[in-house]
């Protein structure tokens, strides 16, 4: 069977964007590794992945053509199986993608997403990928490289850390800015 190299290249459906290392790269865990930019991609259970999964399918063959190699990692994880003590990952199937080179950002209008609070863990997005087949030291599977990426709306937050605007309440007859404390100058600290 030829394949067609723009095969390889997908548009995903809407995602939750996890781990998004899209603004500075990631530090490699390798020793002497490259550091690079990466995102996990979660989808519910119930969404349709057949192009995505055709273009893993296409990269696969066009790296092994019909004798695919027994045990093949695939790039579909299973969030019950594999990350079951998260409830992000409840009744989800995942995808990890990196790049070298930071991936390009735009929100649903294509305007470019320059402030990195505006795309974080949390957001649903589409993910622009290319499928690759790789047979690195005994290892042999499918995995996506990063292009683009779209955030097409707000979503929770999943960094853990809560928004400043629901830790406190505002305060009466507050406008903003600070007022001098008439007691700062008997402060001897």
């Amino acid at each position: 069977m030829t394949v067609d190299k723009k095969q390889l290249t997908v548009v995903t459906p809407e995602a939750t964007a996890c781990y998004a290392y899209v603004h500075e790269p990631r530090p490699s865990l390798n020793p002497g590794g490259e550091p690079q930019y990466s995102i996990t991609l979660v989808f519910p259970k119930s969404t349709d992945l057949s192009k995505l999964k055709a273009a893993a399918r296409a990269a696969a063959q066009l790296k092994w053509g019909d004798k695919m190699p027994s045990a093949l990692r695939s790039p579909f994880r299973d969030g019950d199986e594999d990350r079951s003590d998260d409830p992000v990952f409840s009744n989800t199937i995942f995808v990890t993608a990196k790049c070298r080179d930071k991936p390009g950002l735009v929100d649903a209008a294509l305007n470019p997403i320059l402030n990195p609070m505006d795309f974080y863990s949390g957001v649903k997005c589409r993910a622009s990928l290319y499928a690759f087949a790789y047979d690195t030291s005994g290892n042999k599977g499918v995995s996506f490289i990063l292009n683009n990426l779209q955030k097409l709306s707000d979503g929770d937050r999943l960094a853990g850390r809560r928004r400043a605007e629901d830790d406190f309440t505002a305060v009466e007859g507050a406008g903003g800015g600070s007022k001098p404390d008439p007691m700062d100058d008997d402060i001897p600290f």
